[in-house]
């Protein structure tokens, strides 16, 4: 509520009033960051944006900037709501990069995630790299919700773009992943999805994919 926010900018104007008898950096790179946020979460995102990018500026390097990977890929978010496309691939590139240079999983996958449904639009070659990339790394982290996402989204994309037999094998895939962690929705919608893709496809060629997979297909 309004008090709220108040007493929190109330508290980010003492913080930086001393941030300049600062000499650490990552001190400074710290509080930028959470006041970029606090700016996003108000929805003031231009106000965030520089503070994401003064946060970056304070110390490019991810191995001790622990906020590094998350600026980048909230600036990414930012653009991409607004519709810059590109300027949110390179911001979520930048962001995978870190997260690569330092082994960091979750961030792997949710960049991966991430670039993929950017992509999918303009490059489905690339988009495909990217959806397959977070799956490769959800099994990493051997982390059945993750898992289990990855394979939807990859599975929507196929649907969407009509590589019917590949939907349907992410579909079925992910149904095994799938427990109470999962939404009961979801089980809702991918079986949604693979009763359209038997009538596109029809049973008999539908059937024998589903069985096909289920022998020789499962990794």
């Amino acid at each position: 509520n309004q008090d709220d926010r108040k007493v929190l900018q109330d508290y980010f104007d003492k913080i930086f009033a001393d941030l300049n008898k600062i000499d650490d950096n990552i001190i400074k790179s710290e509080a930028y960051f959470k006041f970029a946020l606090f700016k996003d979460d108000e929805g003031k995102t231009q106000d965030a944006l520089n503070f994401y990018k003064k946060s970056i500026d304070m110390c490019k390097d991810g191995s001790v900037n622990l906020y590094l990977s998350s600026c980048y890929s909230n600036i990414s978010a930012i653009y991409e709501e607004q519709n810059q496309t590109d300027l949110a691939i390179q911001y979520i590139q930048y962001a995978l990069n870190v997260d690569s240079e330092n082994n960091n999983l979750e961030g792997i996958y949710y960049c991966n995630s991430q670039m993929a449904d950017l992509l999918k639009r303009e490059d489905r070659t690339l988009a495909k790299k990217y959806y397959l990339n977070a799956i490769n790394t959800a099994k990493m982290l051997n982390d059945d919700f993750y898992v289990a996402s990855s394979l939807i989204n990859y599975g929507d994309f196929c649907y969407d773009i009509n590589d019917n037999e590949t939907a349907v094998k992410q579909y079925v895939n992910a149904k095994r992943y799938i427990n109470k962690e999962v939404a009961q929705e979801n089980i809702k919608k991918i079986d949604v999805r693979l009763e359209d893709l038997k009538i596109k496809m029809g049973k008999n060629k539908y059937l024998n994919v589903v069985e096909d997979f289920q022998n020789n297909g499962y990794q």
